[in-house]
């Protein structure tokens, strides 16, 4: 899946679980939800390297597709490193120890990610979520880069994060209008 796709599908999830009791208190901040949408894409930066090589060594507009094969193995092995779980379990631990607050939030977003790009890269960068234990890529069901699922990805992901948008103006306005009425209230 696209970065940006990423960061928003992470938001819309994260705010719907922040609305929810059982789990409101992971993500009940505005710097938690911030922790969570970073981390939800800010994996795929980890790709810069990758993106530079491809940039230096490949003409301009090449087929992603066809030049991949022809990447070095040290490309996917970076790849592999930094999308399985382990990887966020070693990311999860850390958070832990420095910023504890903050564990929760990333360590979804993270495995967030990982779980949706299983499902959604299919060929050359098939997932091994489990990498280094398991060799065997995860064949994805579509490909993110196909134009049907990427259109209607971003028509579903747009009226997603739309309701969530608008749940939020409803929320506002509710909390507006409890604060005046107990300020009647009060000057009763």
């Amino acid at each position: 899946m696209d970065v940006a796709a990423h960061a928003l599908w992470t938001f819309v999830i994260v705010y719907l679980l922040s609305q929810w009791k059982p789990t409101a208190g992971y993500f009940n901040t505005k710097k938690k939800i911030a922790t969570a949408v970073i981390a939800g894409f800010g994996i795929d930066l980890l790709f810069a390297p990758q993106f530079f090589y491809m940039l230096t060594h490949f003409p301009a507009r090449s087929d992603f597709y066809q030049i991949a094969p022809h990447f070095p193995q040290w490309m996917f092995t970076w790849y592999y490193i930094n999308h399985n779980y382990f990887f966020i379990a070693l990311i999860a631990v850390i958070l832990y120890f420095t910023y504890r607050e903050y564990t929760a939030p990333a360590t979804f977003a993270l495995a967030l990610h990982i779980t949706m790009d299983i499902f959604t890269h299919k060929n050359v960068f098939e997932l091994k979520p489990f990498w280094p234990l398991q060799q065997v890529p995860f064949p994805g069901l579509v490909s993110w880069g196909q134009p049907t699922f990427f259109k209607w990805n971003w028509i579903i992901l747009l009226f997603s994060f739309a309701l969530v948008f608008f749940h939020m103006q409803y929320q506002k306005r509710k909390l507006l209008g409890k604060q005046i009425k107990a300020k009647r209230k009060k000057d009763k």
